[in-house]
């Protein structure tokens, strides 16, 4: 398993993976809302001011497997806060820890070595237990429920849980 920092050559590999994702449901767009210009924007985003980690595929091909990222807020005013965090991981390297240990790196990165960064956030739609359950388990907070969000392929409103991580070492 390796994980290391993104790079731009990286936008095609993840455009493959989160539409994968998406495909199964595991994503809050679809795979026809995830393009190459989506891709491209998020990840140039997260290069140049938060962060995008990359699991690369085991048998050494040009596929990953796993990612997460997340960018700063824009406004001055929130600057300290990386937001729209976002983890990937594809359907045959789910339920094997991929997703967590990525979530760790991360934290402890922000933790230990960037202590102007005071929070993480993230929206989760209120019927993903698992996920919930996870980012949870990773010392992630319930902070509030938009509620009627998101609308389901069927047709039904779910709320969106807003959670966050503050950073042990930010001194609020």
């Amino acid at each position: 398993m390796h994980i290391r920092m993104a790079t731009e050559l990286d936008a095609e590999p993840l455009l493959r993976l989160l539409r994968t994702v998406a495909s199964k449901g595991g994503l809050s767009r679809t795979p026809e809302e995830i393009h190459a210009t989506y891709v491209r924007m998020l990840l140039e985003k997260s290069l140049r001011t938060g962060f995008c980690l990359v699991m690369d595929h085991p048998d050494g091909s040009d596929e990953r497997v796993a990612c997460v990222w997340c960018h700063r807020a824009e406004a001055d005013q929130n600057k300290h806060v990386l937001r729209d965090l976002l983890v990937a991981v594809h359907p045959d390297f789910q339920r094997q820890k991929r997703g967590r240990t990525l979530l760790t790196i991360l934290l402890e990165e922000i933790s230990l070595n960037h202590p102007t960064v005071g929070k993480v956030e993230l929206t989760v739609r209120e019927d993903n237990a698992t996920v919930l359950a996870l980012y949870a388990s990773l010392g992630f907070h319930i902070e509030g429920r938009l509620e009627m969000r998101a609308r389901t392929p069927e047709g039904t409103y779910l709320a969106e849980i807003i959670m966050s991580w503050q950073n042990p070492n930010f001194e609020f």
